[in-house]
């Protein structure tokens, strides 16, 4: 992993060497929403998500595991959604790696597993943290309420895979992009 500043295009910081043991591939990476730590699918055999000081590049802790698809931090800063393409997605506590919240979602993998591993589990996260919304190659999005650990709805109106959520900034709204060609605006929960 490396940080680059945009406007001079010139490297600020790296991984440090001493983890990178073998170059690992990553396709997982979140800044904490104070922009002081940032998450990466790991570069250690083992770990699944590395946390680093982005400021300095040094690493600060680690969840022990695979690793996950896709992350998402939440926008209070003390969790983190991971999930990946064979794997309910779950909300884990930023600092002990708890698990807070397991999705027990009925939304499965494609069949190929090349196909699952470029289509895991999207995941946002509401404004207010209290929610996530999960979606992944079933025509639906389901919405999570984190704190009672329970599925408050799920959204049917797509003819095809939902490929992204967002959250609206107030939180009212959410926009789904699909494989059926369309973007779909509903009221949140």
């Amino acid at each position: 992993m490396e940080i680059c500043d945009v406007s001079t295009r010139q490297k600020i910081l790296s991984y440090p060497a001493p983890l990178l043991t073998q170059p690992q591939l990553s396709k997982v990476v979140t800044w904490s929403p104070d922009g002081n730590t940032i998450a990466s699918a790991a570069a250690k055999d083992g770990h699944s998500l590395q946390f680093w000081n982005a400021h300095t590049g040094e690493p600060l802790h680690y969840f022990a595991g695979s690793k996950p698809d896709v992350a998402a931090w939440s926008p209070d800063d003390k969790m983190v959604a991971v999930g990946t393409a064979s794997t309910p997605p779950q909300a884990l506590d930023v600092q002990t790696g708890q698990v807070l919240l397991t999705c027990q979602t009925n939304l499965v993998s494609f069949g190929s597993s090349l196909f699952s591993s470029l289509h895991p589990h999207t995941i946002s996260w509401s404004p207010d943290s209290a929610y996530i919304a999960v979606a992944n190659d079933q025509a639906q999005v389901q919405i999570w309420n984190v704190a009672k650990q329970q599925l408050a709805y799920t959204y049917t109106e797509h003819r095809s895979l939902v490929s992204t959520v967002a959250w609206s900034p107030d939180g009212s709204r959410i926009a789904s992009a699909s494989y059926d060609n369309t973007v779909r605006v509903w009221q949140a929960v």
